[in-house]
């Protein structure tokens, strides 16, 4: 993993405007993958998760979750995407038998820890 967040590094400091994430029609410079995802790191970390701990996250798979992966990266803590389709009661039956925690977070939610918005 140190070997990803290395390259990533790099970039972002070589390219900051060049393009590190592209899905369909939406843009992730390495600028703004690199303070979104240190915004999640420490979103983890305000809100009491331990490094090493299994978050599972239940949120549509859209480009904000690169941020949300590799702030999990930084913070240490194993993230487990979920869709957001799937039932809440079923995310209690996962959280339960593969993670630490679950946490329920909207798409807008998700977008405002990490500074998209």
């Amino acid at each position: 993993m140190a070997g990803v967040l290395n390259v990533l590094e790099k970039n972002f400091r070589k390219n900051p405007t060049k393009l590190a994430v592209i899905s369909g029609t939406d843009e992730l410079s390495y600028r703004n993958l690199h303070f979104g995802s240190l915004s999640f790191a420490n979103y983890l970390e305000e809100i009491g998760i331990l490094p090493t701990q299994k978050i599972l996250i239940r949120a549509s798979h859209d480009i904000t979750l690169w941020c949300a992966f590799i702030g999990s990266m930084i913070h240490r803590t194993t993230l487990v995407i979920i869709d957001e389709s799937l039932p809440v009661s079923n995310i209690e039956v996962l959280s339960n038998k593969y993670c630490d925690i679950a946490l329920i977070i909207s798409n807008n939610e998700l977008d405002d820890k990490i500074g998209k918005r």
